[in-house]
């Protein structure tokens, strides 16, 4: 069997490239390389690291700046928070006395009303107690004025009737007046005018 010549000069070249490696590796000339490829991995890692420690350092300042701003908000929040809790109390120990106040004065309110119906009560209850005594005493007026014998006039329950005379100032009685004829004709004269009548006498009340 005849082997193709191209498979040949691929065979020989793909062992010249490993006598090549072979003798690199031997002479440490790869394995030198394989350093230098190494070194530069671990370089780009570590600046990668660097540059993360940067950042972790960033947001560790910007959450610690965060964190005392927090801090100050929260002691802030809290101080404003007991002055309003604070004024709060303040306020509902006053909403409190004035509503005992004015429950007191509710209560005093009431009480007071309370007795004003109860004597309210009471005078109504004696204006009927009187209502009805004095209906009782009509009656029994009524009674004694029909039944009895004795004048009203003489009853022990007669009303005096009010005198709305005017005063003149005289003594009660009839006074004798002297007509002016008489003065006239003087005392001595027993002559009296015509038409005028022995006996009669002139009285002005």
């Amino acid at each position: 069997m005849r082997i193709p010549f191209e498979y040949i000069g691929a065979l020989q070249q793909e062992n010249k490239i490993l006598k090549k490696e072979v003798a690199d590796f031997k002479s440490g000339e790869r394995f030198k390389q394989i350093q230098r490829e190494h070194q530069k991995l671990i370089d780009e890692y570590r600046r990668q690291i660097k540059q993360l420690n940067l950042v972790i350092e960033g947001l560790h300042r910007d959450v610690k700046n965060a964190w005392k701003w927090c801090e100050e908000a929260y002691e802030d929040a809290l101080k404003e928070l007991h002055a309003s809790m604070k004024e709060l109390k303040r306020a509902l120990k006053e909403k409190e006395k004035k509503w005992l106040l004015s429950e007191c004065e509710r209560e005093q309110a009431l009480s007071k009303i309370t007795d004003f119906c109860r004597e309210n009560s009471e005078l109504k209850t004696q204006l009927d107690d009187e209502k009805g005594r004095n209906k009782k005493l009509l009656a029994q007026l009524n009674r004694d004025y029909e039944n009895s014998s004795i004048p009203s006039s003489q009853s022990r329950n007669r009303s005096k009737i009010p005198n709305n005379r005017e005063c003149t100032g005289r003594k009660p009685g009839h006074s004798y007046v002297c007509p002016p004829w008489k003065k006239e004709t003087g005392a001595n004269s027993g002559r009296l005018p015509s038409g005028t009548k022995r006996g009669v006498k002139r009285s002005e009340f």
